[in-house]
């Protein structure tokens, strides 16, 4: 493995963590039954983003400050109630899910962002429906046979038994003579938002076919930031795999220059699909991405024996976010240089989760984080390893683990996200430099 740690006082030399081939220091989002990994804020508008005009509406927003500029921050919950609204969420009874205004935060450095209300969920329009031109390029949809598995063992040992689902996204393909290198983009626990698609209009411009995903829409989900269990991860990995497979099958497109991009959830979905063990049986040994880069992705799901076979595999992560384990991203880089992997970490200094966002540094205060929770491994065949027993578990779910952490009392409220200075600067400049470094342009 090797790590790049930047630092606002200057680069410091990056230091590996090595701790035998597994390291168990976790992550998870909980709220309840719920686990949330990462959060987005996008603003119905017409938005210009380069050569693209992209039309969002009806997407989740925050709040406007108060009239004084700045409020302090909230104290944080005891344990005792966060106990009480676990119960509360569990019960159906609390009161974030009505998603109330959420108050900005301010901070010396940044001061406190003027956000406006939150509309109601029934508001958003299928990224599908949508009209959208990145950098002169139509974005055409196209259809993704995927499918629903309860958890990873049941996507690795019957993945034709798992529930049927058609996911979708919008294609953009660059004119050209010759077959493209492709970017696929998955997006986090708010769907698809106008950062990624700045990012992908980044791409277009840069040369590259670029796939949106959404896995949400074709399950009639508008955020997971409150509930991360609507559906598995595995099925988030599986509509990577399932995109994967339609793409490299298109005439337009190079089968052998596939990357995928994910951020925050998707980026766990992206690391999961380069996994040999998880992805063969669903699309055999001969079928894989050249690279993946995973963006602040969510750890806390690993595979013991990271097998990665030829994929290049990036992850970049800011050292303050407070979604997640920085370190759990470190183990899990860590684990697949120890099995022979070619991947490499980024720890970028002074940045919080979604750092490659245009907007300033805010609190989401319904975000509750548990970066103490343990790491949950996943055997070879899929089944969850439960580390309160050291037993593997074919029937073990998402929901089982995330609750274990919420019986710990791992969880607290409240984490950041946006970006400060040039740091979503440097994220397209990284973004570029890796995608290039293995497709070419």
């Amino acid at each position: 493995m090797r790590t790049v740690q930047d630092s606002s006082e200057g680069p410091l030399p990056g230091l590996p963590l090595v701790v035998g081939a597994a390291v168990v220091v976790g992550a998870a989002v909980v709220v309840g039954a719920a686990v949330v990994v990462g959060a987005a804020v996008v603003v119905d508008a017409a938005v210009t983003v380069g050569a693209a005009v992209v039309v969002v509406e009806g997407a989740p927003r925050a709040a406007a400050a108060s009239s004084s500029g700045v409020e302090a921050p909230q104290p944080a919950p005891t344990r005792s109630t966060q106990r009480i609204e676990a119960v509360k969420i569990r019960m159906g009874g609390d009161p974030r899910r009505r998603h109330e205004v959420p108050k900005p935060v301010g901070h010396p450095r940044w001061g406190a962002r003027r956000l406006p209300r939150i509309p109601p969920m029934d508001d958003a329009v299928r990224f599908r429906d949508q009209s959208v031109t990145l950098a002169g390029v139509e974005g055409h949809n196209l259809e993704v046979p995927s499918a629903n598995p309860l958890n990873y063992h049941q996507a690795i040992n019957d993945p034709d038994g798992c529930e049927p689902l058609l996911a979708d996204g919008k294609l953009f393909l660059p004119p050209a003579d010759h077959p493209l290198p492709l970017v696929m983009v998955v997006p986090g626990s708010l769907g698809v938002g106008e950062s990624h698609l700045a990012h992908a209009a980044t791409l277009v411009a840069a040369g590259y076919a670029v796939f949106v995903l959404d896995p949400f829409g074709p399950r009639a989900v508008e955020s997971t930031v409150a509930n991360q269990t609507q559906y598995s991860f595995a099925a988030s990995a599986f509509d990577v795999l399932a995109a994967l497979r339609v793409l490299a099958s298109h005439e337009a497109i190079d089968a052998t220059r596939i990357s995928a991009q994910g951020h925050s959830r998707g980026g766990s979905a992206v690391l999961t699909a380069a996994m040999r063990a998880f992805a063969d049986p669903i699309v055999g040994a001969d079928l894989a991405f050249a690279a993946v880069y995973a963006v602040y992705p969510w750890c806390g799901h690993q595979f013991a024996h990271p097998e990665i076979g030829t994929t290049r595999i990036r992850a970049i992560v800011g050292d303050r976010d407070d979604w997640l384990s920085v370190q759990q991203v470190q183990s899990q880089v860590q684990a697949i240089g120890l099995v022979g992997g070619d991947a490499t970490v980024r720890v970028v200094g002074g940045a919080w989760h979604s750092f490659d966002r245009e907007e300033e540094v805010y609190v989401i205060p319904e975000a509750s984080v548990a970066p103490a929770a343990p790491t949950t491994y996943i055997d070879q065949d899929g089944a969850m390893i439960d580390y309160r027993t050291g037993q593997a578990d074919p029937t073990l779910t998402d929901h089982a683990m995330f609750m274990a952490a919420i019986d710990s009392d791992l969880g607290r409220w409240g984490a950041h996200i946006g970006s400060i200075g040039d740091q979503a600067d440097l994220f397209r400049e990284d973004m570029l430099a890796f995608h290039a470094s293995v497709l070419g342009t």
